[in-house]
């Protein structure tokens, strides 16, 4: 039976609602020190329920009450509940680890989330006491996991706490988040924790529990997005984007996955190969989409357009290279479309043509502008006659209109403070 189980209802929040007066701890805490383990099991015993409001009191008996808990000789009953207490009282001095460390030496499950029965311990769960020392584990573990990784030893508090027990609560709350469909933190604390497996385990979770394609995309989403932004691991992040591709990969394939979603898959699949340097993979989604209807095509070519903006050329090329047609002659048209967006310059060109074409500049500005400085007898050494220049720079750049850059060469000589 679980300590949260045992407390009343009035007791199990950190503030009593209950108006009868409580009697003080003073008699029962003095009992500690009686000879008789009987004595001092009945007096933990009456502790344990008004601990929550007498906490105060009870926190000037803690080297005892941590002297019983860690006694081998004390009975072992006695020992369970001392810590128990004890750990009661650190939560409310806002000392979780330390309530974390006797809390899982008082040897009863605080942590489980269903009594003997398989039913749900809503006493349990909706504890604030429970909530934070799941948080107090969670941290810890994943300190220890980052130090294992980093081959650091853990800070002297955290490395008294027992990893094997941490991991109990861990997979509570995991069990909790998987419940309560809440798998983006689940998939947050593996990652701080550089537990792959456990991102696999996830993800497989959340695809067999979720029901619904869309909340395993976001999450697939979420996941990729965190492993780049936030893992500062290479090898790490390479081995989260290996199982997030895997996933998007049988998502991209599986024909019951809506269009739109197979749609947004490809160009997450296109994104993690990316990530991982490898070409080929990304040339087939291609080859797939190239091959397929003109909607697929479009998405194809939007893929290519893509790949460019992202500026690994080398990477770009590779996969140009790994393109193949044997179809059609309209399926091969398509291909030459893709070949000269990925490496046929295809997107300066648009990008010059739109600038060209949405040019509001106004030549007349610049002449006037000239005639002005002109006037002024503004020589080369002249402020006004740099800025001059350098709006002209502003107002044309990218736009391929040089028509007053060629017609004053020898004005535009003159500028000597760049």
């Amino acid at each position: 039976m679980s300590i949260a189980s045992t407390i009343p209802m009035s007791m199990s929040t950190s503030v009593s609602t209950s108006t009868v007066p409580v009697p003080s701890a003073a008699g029962l805490l003095s009992m500690l020190s009686e000879p008789e383990p009987s004595l001092r099991k009945a007096a933990l015993t009456r502790l344990f329920p008004i601990v929550n409001t007498q906490w105060h009191e009870v926190a000037q008996s803690l080297p005892d009450l941590e002297a019983l808990a860690e006694d081998p000789q004390e009975d072992l009953a006695v020992r369970h509940l001392a810590a128990a207490v004890a750990s009661r009282v650190f939560f409310y001095l806002e000392e979780p680890i330390q309530a974390l460390r006797l809390a899982l030496d008082s040897g009863t499950q605080i942590f489980s989330s269903t009594d003997s029965g398989g039913n749900t311990n809503a006493s349990g769960d909706d504890s604030v006491y429970v909530q934070c020392l799941v948080g107090a584990a969670v941290d810890a573990y994943v300190a220890k996991k980052k130090c294992e990784h980093e081959e650091k030893e853990p800070a002297e508090d955290i490395a008294a706490l027992p990893i094997d027990k941490l991991y109990s609560v861990v997979q509570y709350m995991f069990q909790k988040c998987f419940q309560d469909g809440n798998f983006e933190h689940a998939l947050g604390v593996a990652l701080e924790a550089k537990e792959a497996d456990k991102v696999q385990q996830i993800l497989e979770q959340c695809a067999a529990h979720s029901g619904d394609v869309k909340v395993l995309y976001n999450l697939l989403t979420f996941g990729f997005e965190a492993a780049m932004t936030l893992v500062s691991s290479k090898a790490f992040r390479f081995q989260i984007v290996q199982v997030i591709a895997a996933k998007l990969e049988e998502l991209w394939l599986d024909p019951s996955t809506p269009k739109s979603i197979q749609k947004e898959c490809a160009f997450g699949l296109a994104n993690a190969f990316q990530v991982l340097r490898t070409a080929p993979p990304v040339a087939k989604i291609l080859n797939k989409l190239l091959d397929g209807s003109d909607d697929d095509a479009l998405l194809g070519l939007q893929l290519c357009f893509d790949l460019v903006e992202s500026g690994d050329q080398n990477f770009v090329n590779k996969v140009a290279a790994s393109l193949n047609s044997d179809s059609g002659s309209d399926e091969k048209t398509r291909y030459k479309k893709a070949i000269k967006v990925l490496t046929g310059g295809f997107s300066s060109e648009l990008a010059i043509s739109y600038l060209h074409k949405n040019s509001d500049s106004d030549p007349l500005i610049m002449e006037n502008l000239k005639t002005a400085l002109d006037s002024r007898g503004a020589g080369r050494n002249s402020v006004l006659h740099n800025c001059a220049v350098l709006t002209h720079s502003y107002l044309n750049a990218g736009t391929t209109n040089d028509a007053f850059l060629r017609d004053n060469l020898e004005w535009m000589k003159k500028a000597s403070n760049w």
